[in-house]
């Protein structure tokens, strides 16, 4: 059995800084930060969220909810944060891969 070492996002009063797990075959961001994380951070308040050196400018619910051309956070399957483009890799769009940080920033 292997047993795969997740890295933990640092919780702060205000702030959540995670990173990118993997990225999907469609070049969908997973990040290490689940939704119970997100909804303690947002308090029913806004979030920031910055992957790399990007804001994404929106939450949606579904990936049906991205617009062409727009680049959105939602949780995905494993109720994990995700980065996605609308028919395109966010990935690649965004210039971001493994490893690199996550930022929530309560507003």
């Amino acid at each position: 059995v292997h047993r795969l070492d997740i890295p933990q996002p640092e919780m702060a009063a205000d702030r959540i800084v995670g990173q990118v797990l993997r990225v999907d075959r469609f070049g969908n961001l997973i990040t290490n930060i689940d939704r119970r994380m997100f909804e303690k951070l947002a308090g029913g308040g806004a979030v920031d969220v910055r992957v790399g050196p990007h804001m994404v400018p929106k939450l949606v619910s579904t990936y049906a909810d991205i617009a062409p051309g727009e680049i959105a956070a939602l949780f995905g399957s494993t109720d994990h944060l995700e980065c996605a483009a609308h028919a395109a890799s966010a990935a690649l769009e965004l210039g971001v891969r493994v490893g690199d940080p996550v930022e929530l920033q309560r507003v």
